[in-house]
């Protein structure tokens, strides 16, 4: 009984940090982003579009991938909107966190875009987070956000995603148990 607990434990130990480790590594080579590419990556203006609708489209966008499973979402003010994915596979329970700042702009909205990752143990809580620095899962993100916004008739599901490209280092908070099906952007 002990040995199984001990090996339990090692293993829980081993894919938590070999998560973390995919989790903290941006795309290239572990270069941190300069300023300028972390504001072109984490950084977008929708014109002729106003918050509420960046905002219901972000909302769309995750409410499809999970159909309302394991998502929860918060508006801590008006110009703020926090996404939480969540999903277990053995031995692990992870979230991820998406925290959404808008600002409208002469043009339209400029939305904002962080991204936490956080996993534990079964039967524990994940908590806290790291940031992921992944521009990729971002750069999936606003694709989609794109599409739903009418400003591209592009989707990509995760598969197509990252066969056109050779760094997709972490696209799960997005693509973890998710459906990958292109979603109407008409649809309520």
């Amino acid at each position: 009984m002990k040995c199984i607990a001990a090996i339990s434990a090692l293993v829980l130990v081993i894919t938590t940090s070999a998560f973390f480790a995919q989790a903290k590594s941006p795309d290239r080579n572990d270069a941190p982003l300069t300023r300028a590419e972390a504001v072109s990556t984490y950084t977008r203006v929708y014109a002729n579009k106003t918050p509420e609708q960046v905002f219901d489209a972000v909302s769309k966008l995750f409410s499809f991938a999970d159909q309302n499973k394991d998502l929860a979402m918060e508006y801590p003010d008006r110009q703020t909107m926090v996404a939480y994915r969540t999903g277990s596979t053995f031995p692990m329970h992870v979230q991820f966190q998406w925290s959404f700042k808008v600002a409208p702009t002469p043009s339209g909205t400029e939305i904002t875009t962080s991204l936490k990752t956080a996993a534990a143990g079964f039967g524990r809580r994940a908590g806290g987070g790291s940031p992921t620095r992944s521009p990729s899962v971002i750069e999936l993100f606003y694709t989609r956000l794109d599409y739903l916004l009418g400003v591209s008739p592009v989707w990509y599901n995760c598969k197509d995603f990252k066969n056109q490209r050779s760094n997709h280092s972490i696209l799960d908070a997005l693509c973890f148990k998710a459906v990958d099906l292109r979603p109407d952007p008409t649809a309520e």
